[in-house]
């Protein structure tokens, strides 16, 4: 029989990486990339953590890609335990998470922002309210009103703006 340790010590040794955790989840990427973003995003609004390598600034990275992606650097290539996957979408990937540990759940995201949907329709129905006033001011003959009104439909939307990318 084959002893595969050496090997698995050897090429552990070689991409200079502790295989720590069989569902570890390696996610390997480069500047620029919108897919890349797009999978870091999604599973870290999952609740999923990774790690990431950058294949332009880590040359065992981008020799780890090309190795697996025929010789191409195909980003995002995410890896998890043994199991390699060049351009995955979220659900591949979570997918493929819960194949190997079927203990394994997704957070709800809607749980954990609680609700912010609710909450923007309300945020963009007070900013419309805020216009139609505005508006009216404006009709009745008031400018500097008008003016106050929508300084503060303005600050109002920056600070919902704001609020709801704090959420995320």
């Amino acid at each position: 029989m084959l002893d595969l340790t050496h090997l698995r010590n050897f090429v552990s040794k070689q991409y200079a990486y502790d295989l720590v955790s069989d569902l570890e989840v390696r996610v390997y990427w480069r500047p620029g990339c919108g897919d890349c973003i797009r999978i870091r995003r999604g599973l870290a609004n999952l609740g999923i953590e990774t790690i990431e390598h950058n294949i332009w600034e880590d040359k065992v990275a981008r020799s780890y890609v090309k190795s697996v992606a025929h010789g191409n650097e195909t980003v995002p290539t995410v890896v998890i335990g043994d199991v390699n996957l060049v351009n995955p979408s979220v659900d591949q990937v979570v997918a493929e998470i819960t194949k190997l540990d079927p203990t394994f759940t997704v957070k709800s995201v809607t749980n954990e922002r609680g609700g912010d949907s609710s909450k923007a329709i309300f945020q963009w129905l007070v900013i419309g309210l805020l216009i139609v006033l505005s508006l009216y001011v404006e009709r009745l003959g008031h400018v500097g009103l008008s003016w106050a009104v929508d300084i503060v439909n303005v600050v109002f939307w920056f600070s919902s703006r704001t609020y709801r990318r704090r959420r995320i």
